[in-house]
C-alpha cells in the first residue's frame, strides 16, 4: 500500500471519530461546524488538530483530580450551621435571585453577619496581620499570589509566630501564582510548625502541567471569629505609599458571623483536595443583634457541571430593574454576557462597567477594545478608573444586592479557575458598596464609541488578534 492510500485510509477512519466527538461534546454550533470542516478538509491533520486543540480537557482533568483527592470543591448544605433566612426576609424583588443561588449552591443565605469594606492594602493588610497576631486556635489562609517582598515576609513571620505559640496554621498557595516566590516562602517558613501546601504545582516528573486549573481564591479565617475574602493578593504594591512603584487599588472584605461556616467548608475542601487531609476547624462565633448582612458563599471551579458564578451573573442581570454596576480589572465578556448586558440597557436599566484606564498587561487591554463597541451602541456606560491600577471585583444590582470575591469577568475566571464569591443582600454593607460606586463615578472617565471607532486599521487588527486569544489570557 502506497503512502497516499495509507493517508486516505487513516483519514477515513479518523474523521468519523472526530466528527462524532464534536457532535456529542461541543456546545456551540459555530465552533462545532468549524471543527467538522477542519476535520473533513485537512486529511489526517484536521482530526489531529481537533484532538490537540479542540477537546476541552479542563473539566475532565479537574474531575480526575477531584476523584483522586476524594473531594469535589463544592459545598453541601447539611454540613453547615448558621442562621438560615426565611424567604420572606429576602426582599421580594430579589427572591427569584435568591432561589437561583440556592439551587446553584444548595446553600442557604445566612443572616446575622458583619460585613466590612477594607480599601486598599493600607486597611486590609494590617487588619489581616492583626487578626493573625490575635489568633488562639487556628489560622487558615489561601492566596493566589504571595510576593517575595516585604509584605510577603511580614505575613510569613506572623504565621510562624502564631504557630510558635500553639496555633494550628495552614497556608495554601497556588502552584503557578506563587511560582516565583515559592522558594522564599518555604525558606521563611522553614523550621516552623506552619503547614504549607501548594495547589497543583507544575512539574515535569511525574507530569503535572495543569496551567489552567488554578486556585485563584483569596481567603483568611481566624478562630471562627473573623475572616477576610475578596480579590487582594499579598503584595506590598497594594499599599498607597510614595515609595511603591506601580501601586494597586483594591477592595477587600472582613466578615464575621455564620457565613464563616460556609467559608470554612471552602477551605477544608481545598485543603483536602491538595493534601488529602480533612481538617477540623472551629465553628463561627455568634454575633450581637447589630449584625444584619445576609450572605451566602458561591464556590466555583472547573470541576463543577455548571459555571456557578457565570450563571449567577446572568440571573442577577435578568432581575435588575434600575441599575447594574460591574467593577472588574479584566473585562472580556462572552457573546452571551454582552447580549445580556445590552438587553438590560435596552429595557431601561442603567448599566455601568468600570474598568481600569490602563491594565498591567497589554493583551487584555487590546482585546477589550474589540468587545466594548457592541455594548456602547446599546447604551451601556463604560467608565475607566484612573491610575493606580484598579484590581477591584464587584457586581452591584439596584443598590440592594452585591457579589464580591476573586473572579474577573473573563473566560479564565468564569470557566477555568477555582474562584470564590460572596453574595450580600440588602443591608448596610450593600449601601456602603453603593456609596463606594457613587464616589468612583465622580473620578472616572467615560469611553465613547467615537473614540473606539477612531482607532486606525492597524490598531483594530491588533485588537482583533488579541481578542481571538482572549480565552487564554
Amino acid at each position: 500500500m502506497d503512502s497516499y492510500a495509507i493517508l486516505l485510509t487513516t483519514h477515513v477512519l479518523t474523521v468519523p471519530i472526530a466528527v462524532g466527538h464534536i457532535l456529542l461534546f461541543k456546545e456551540e454550533p459555530r465552533g462545532a461546524f468549524g471543527w467538522i470542516a477542519t476535520s473533513l478538509l485537512l486529511p489526517v491533520g484536521g482530526p489531529c488538530l481537533y484532538a490537540l486543540f479542540g477537546i476541552n480537557r479542563i473539566r475532565m482533568r479537574a474531575r480526575k483530580l477531584t476523584e483522586k483527592g476524594h473531594t469535589s470543591l463544592t459545598l453541601d448544605a447539611h454540613r453547615l450551621s448558621g442562621n438560615r433566612v426565611d424567604l420572606q426576609s429576602v426582599p421580594v424583588e430579589l427572591s427569584a435571585l435568591n432561589e437561583t443561588a440556592q439551587r446553584l449552591t444548595r446553600l442557604p443565605v445566612l443572616d446575622g453577619n458583619h460585613f466590612d469594606l477594607l480599601r486598599n492594602g493600607d486597611e486590609a493588610l494590617p487588619a489581616m496581620l492583626e487578626a493573625i497576631d490575635a489568633a488562639t486556635q487556628s489560622i487558615c489562609m489561601t492566596t493566589y499570589i504571595m510576593r517575595a517582598d516585604s509584605m510577603g515576609r511580614r505575613f510569613c513571620q506572623a504565621l510562624v509566630a502564631a504557630a510558635g505559640r500553639g496555633v494550628t496554621v495552614r497556608l495554601l498557595i497556588d502552584g503557578v501564582g506563587c511560582l516565583l516566590s515559592r522558594r522564599h516562602i518555604e525558606q521563611w517558613l522553614k523550621g516552623s510548625d506552619v503547614q504549607l501546601a501548594v495547589f497543583l504545582p507544575p512539574r515535569l516528573f511525574p507530569p503535572s502541567l495543569h496551567v489552567n486549573l488554578r486556585d485563584h481564591r483569596k481567603l483568611l479565617l481566624v478562630d471562627g471569629r473573623t475572616g477576610f475574602v475578596g480579590g487582594m493578593n499579598i503584595n506590598e504594591k497594594n499599599l498607597n505609599r510614595a515609595d511603591i512603584r506601580n501601586p494597586i487599588q483594591d477592595l477587600h472584605f472582613q466578615v464575621s458571623g455564620p457565613i464563616l461556616n460556609q467559608l470554612r467548608e471552602v477551605f477544608c475542601e481545598e485543603w483536602a483536595f491538595t493534601t488529602g487531609e480533612h481538617p477540623e476547624l472551629p465553628d463561627a462565633l455568634p454575633l450581637d443583634t447589630g449584625a444584619n448582612a445576609l450572605c451566602r458563599v458561591i464556590a466555583d471551579g472547573p470541576s463543577l457541571e455548571q459555571d456557578r458564578l457565570a450563571t449567577l451573573l446572568f440571573a442577577a442581570i435578568a432581575v435588575a430593574r434600575e441599575s447594574i454596576v460591574i467593577i472588574t480589572p479584566y473585562f472580556l465578556p462572552s457573546r452571551e454576557l454582552t447580549a445580556a448586558l445590552a438587553g438590560a440597557a435596552l429595557r431601561g436599566v442603567d448599566v455601568t462597567i468600570i474598568i481600569p484606564q490602563k491594565l498591567d498587561r497589554v493583551g487584555p487591554q487590546w482585546a477589550r477594545s474589540k468587545v466594548l463597541p457592541a455594548l456602547l451602541r446599546r447604551g451601556v456606560r463604560i467608565l475607566t478608573q484612573p491610575p493606580p491600577f484598579a484590581h477591584t471585583k464587584l457586581l452591584l444590582i439596584d443598590s440592594q444586592y452585591a457579589v464580591v470575591g476573586s473572579a474577573n469577568i473573563d473566560p479564565r475566571s468564569l470557566r477555568l479557575n477555582f474562584e470564590l464569591g460572596v453574595e450580600v443582600y440588602r443591608s448596610d454593607a450593600v449601601t456602603r458598596l453603593a456609596m463606594y460606586c457613587d464616589d468612583l463615578f465622580k473620578v472616572c472617565t467615560p469611553i465613547t464609541l467615537a473614540e473606539l471607532e477612531a482607532r486606525s486599521l492597524a490598531v483594530r487588527l491588533r485588537d482583533g488578534m488579541a481578542w481571538l486569544a482572549s480565552p487564554y489570557m
